[in-house]
């Protein structure tokens, strides 16, 4: 699940081999504020973020 309030995805049970899973919350630096597709086009821009000219 992904919260833009403090730009994390939490995750339960993700199976990663035959006897493996892992639980946990990544937490982007800088925050990343993620948009469904069909809201607003409005790029949102973060102190500190970089932006790739590619």
């Amino acid at each position: 699940m992904w919260g833009n309030t403090d730009g994390s995805a939490t995750f339960d049970a993700v199976t990663l081999g035959p006897d493996c899973a892992m639980d946990g919350t990544m937490v982007t630096s800088p925050q990343v504020d993620i948009r469904a597709a069909g809201r607003s086009a409005e790029t949102v821009r973060h102190p500190g973020a970089s932006q790739d000219a590619s």
